[in-house]
């Protein structure tokens, strides 16, 4: 509960405590010069396991013990360190205020690199990043053809210059280490790192991606279609009557989850995803390879699934033991 229900957890601790005293308490766990009495008088006079309690305390409010500090809001990743408890990281909820640099390390490095150009230690830590996301992913060994849409339109203006072409990056470079065949068929720019130029024929790049018949075809755009509007409905419309029944997914890369999509659909009769944070490549590749149905899907999903489970239950296991 604590690591699932943090904001909860904490509220209901502050409800039964005052804020102040439960805020209080928890700078003092990790002071060793502070009078622990009023520590027994206010936090643990109900506690069935004290130090339990000092244990995940600090947890709940982002505080490793050690420091005495509760950092501020928004940081990507906390650890706590505890005689009794193993190391761990896990990610805070999303941030209330979205900037180009807070929807995940990938695509963070991603816009640095676009606005600031290549160095060694940005492409170093790219890497890096990539492929400490990709780890904790499901993987598919099945064929899948990309779609990635880098025109012009994407590289978008203010502070959101190049997010919603990072985001798309970030993505193509995690399914690159996640799908042992991936075709990737860029509109606009080339490369690693492509530079959003250029008209959006998703028509057309449907059609190149359709040939090497895949088991899947992922569209990863912004929705502007400005080459031939409503195209793309029209192929995909047409494609049963050809026998072609690919699964074809439209992908659509947000800046926040609040983007209004309403003239960004440009297939009503597509399937379609949203993702604007790192954090929802997991689902959006659960889906796109369940959608896939390959025959090497439902084995790969459930290996991914059942160690995901067996990594909650360890997780489980080491807030619940009793000390």
């Amino acid at each position: 509960m604590a690591l699932r229900r943090r904001p909860a957890v904490v509220d209901a601790i502050e409800h039964a405590l005052g804020k102040n005293v439960a805020r209080g308490s928890v700078k003092k766990l990790s002071d060793e010069t502070v009078d622990k009495r009023d520590l027994r008088r206010y936090l643990l006079r109900y506690a069935h396991n004290p130090e339990s309690v000092k244990a995940i305390l600090p947890f709940l409010y982002h505080s490793p013990l050690g420091t005495g500090l509760m950092p501020a809001a928004g940081e990507v990743k906390y650890t706590l360190v505890h005689q009794q408890y193993r190391h761990f990281e896990v990610q805070t909820e999303r941030p209330k205020t979205v900037t180009a640099t807070n929807r995940g390390d990938i695509s963070a490095t991603l816009v640095h690199l676009y606005r600031g150009g290549k160095s060694p230690e940005l492409m170093s830590a790219l890497q890096h990043y990539v492929e400490q996301a990709a780890v904790n992913l499901p993987k598919f060994s099945g064929q899948v053809a990309l779609v990635l849409d880098a025109s012009a339109s994407t590289r978008s203006y203010g502070d959101r210059e190049y997010c919603s072409l990072a985001q798309s990056v970030a993505l193509k470079l995690v399914l690159e280490k996640c799908c042992a065949n991936l075709k990737v068929h860029t509109l606009g720019g080339v490369g690693e790192l492509p530079m959003p130029e250029g008209y959006t024929d998703l028509a057309g790049a449907l059609v190149d991606a359709l040939e090497d018949s895949p088991d899947l075809v992922a569209i990863v755009s912004d929705g502007y279609e400005n080459m031939y509007p409503g195209d793309l409905e029209r192929v995909v419309a047409t494609l049963p009557q050809l026998g072609i029944h690919t699964p074809i997914i439209f992908c659509h890369s947000k800046f926040t989850a609040l983007d209004d999509l309403e003239l960004r659909r440009p297939a009503a009769n597509l399937l379609q995803r949203e993702f604007w944070h790192q954090d929802d490549f997991e689902d959006l590749l659960n889906s796109l390879f369940a959608i896939a149905g390959a025959k090497q899907t439902e084995a790969s999903l459930q290996e991914f699934l059942r160690q995901k489970l067996t990594s909650q239950e360890k997780e489980l296991a080491t807030w619940t033991t009793s000390h």
